[in-house]
């Protein structure tokens, strides 16, 4: 198979596309969490648990040597994915083009938890999907997005959020807000650059955008029963630009 990922290793960790032997290896893995840790599943006698997509998705492994230490599935476009089982593509508020893959299965075993391994896992699923052209629409985990407030008639702002030329900000106290989130933002970045010096030849760090000004905070959906926090404003645009 030839590929647009290459094989991540350390002295500890690799990283790879599986191989036959890996997926022998990730099916009782699966078995294992699934059925008899999980119960999610009906144990069977073969110890292995597969489905329909494993004929034409993708699995991501890291190994230890020989020991496997955890998987993910990438499912391409043209067929099915595992959320049709769930929902029609109605429901789902995306398009199904030749640009969407789906990333399920993410699966570290209990001996290797609370390691790298998901790290290692995650980054390695998303870069097959980008540089097979796919598009990254949401990826839980990759980012948080905090606020500081401050008071309405602080930052100039009415009842609804709308700018009103009577409320005037108190001097220094959005700059006062603007400090505490920097500082809290490079805090974090310490705190989890010390956590893993070195993963797979790279040093870990977070990119870091701050920004300050009127924000709007709603709630949207409804639909099928769902609801989306929603923040929006121009500290957004700029939030991104900086990062």
């Amino acid at each position: 198979m030839v590929t647009a990922i290459e094989t991540i290793s350390d002295a500890a960790l690799c990283v790879k596309i599986a191989d036959d032997d890996d997926l022998r290896r990730i099916y009782r893995a699966r078995h294992d969490v699934y059925a008899l840790e999980l119960a999610q599943h009906q144990p069977n006698s073969r110890h292995e648990l597969t489905d329909a997509l494993d004929g034409h998705n993708v699995y991501l492994c890291v190994n230890r040597g020989d020991e496997l230490a955890g998987f993910v599935s990438i499912t391409a476009p043209g067929g099915r994915y595992s959320i049709d089982k769930y929902l029609s593509r109605d429901q789902v508020p995306l398009a199904f083009d030749d640009r969407l893959y789906e990333v399920r299965l993410l699966t570290v075993l209990p001996e290797r938890r609370g390691r790298v391994v998901a790290l290692l896992l995650m980054f390695a699923a998303l870069q097959w999907i980008e540089s097979h052209g796919g598009d990254v629409v949401k990826f839980a985990g990759d980012a948080l997005l905090a606020i500081w407030p401050v008071e309405e008639q602080e930052q100039g702002l009415g009842e609804w959020g709308v700018e009103s030329a009577e409320a005037q900000p108190t001097d220094g106290a959005l700059a006062a807000a603007t400090l505490r989130a920097a500082q809290c933002a490079l805090a974090i970045n310490v705190r989890i650059s010390s956590l893993y010096r070195l993963i797979a030849g790279a040093q870990l760090t977070l990119r870091i955008g701050v920004a300050a000004g009127a924000m709007a905070t709603v709630r949207i959906g409804g639909v099928y029963g769902r609801w989306e926090f929603l923040v929006s404003g121009a500290p957004l645009a700029a939030v991104a630009a900086a990062r």
